[in-house]
């Protein structure tokens, strides 16, 4: 084990499973240590754009360790599957078509890992009201109703064209 910081390890493990050899990068975090501040960052060019973790940490004041904590759908966008909350704001909701853990770190210090539900809906004029499916996701199979804000990007590759937000 090796110590990165003050309240910071790191330790390799390598366990044999079901499905062979799995090498465990571990990072081991003090979330009590007031001199510890953890951060969400994402591309500085919007959640639809992709960039390497080494980039993104260049966004941070001295940053010791940084952790690819999503996954990302590969097909028309790189956008990440998980949920994405900065400052208290939503940045890219859950993807609801299968359900993904997620850990959250609230204000006070507390902790939620497992699977985050959103229930979000618009009304429109004639006071209808529509569930929405995605925010600043795209659906595997472009079928369901999507909210793209700021947070996206600067464009949104559709089946047929590209269009500016």
């Amino acid at each position: 084990m090796q110590n990165i910081a003050n309240g910071i390890t790191y330790e390799t493990l390598l366990k044999y499973t079901e499905s062979g050899w799995r090498n465990v990068n571990v990072c081991r975090v003090d979330l009590t240590n007031k001199n510890i501040d953890l951060n969400v960052v994402g591309s500085q060019n919007g959640v639809a754009t992709k960039q390497s973790l080494t980039d993104m940490i260049e966004q941070v004041d001295e940053p010791v360790v940084g952790i690819n904590g999503d996954f990302f759908n590969m097909m028309k966008t790189d956008s990440p599957i998980g949920i994405m909350v900065d400052d208290g704001q939503l940045v890219s909701g859950p993807v609801l078509e299968k359900p993904y853990s997620t850990f959250i770190m609230y204000d006070d210090g507390s902790t939620f890992m497992g699977t985050y539900k959103n229930k979000m809906t618009v009304t429109t004029t004639n006071k209808k009201t529509i569930d929405i499916r995605a925010y600043n996701k795209i659906s595997w199979k472009y079928h369901m109703m999507t909210v793209i804000d700021k947070n996206w990007g600067q464009c949104l590759q559709g089946q047929q064209r590209t269009i500016l937000i």
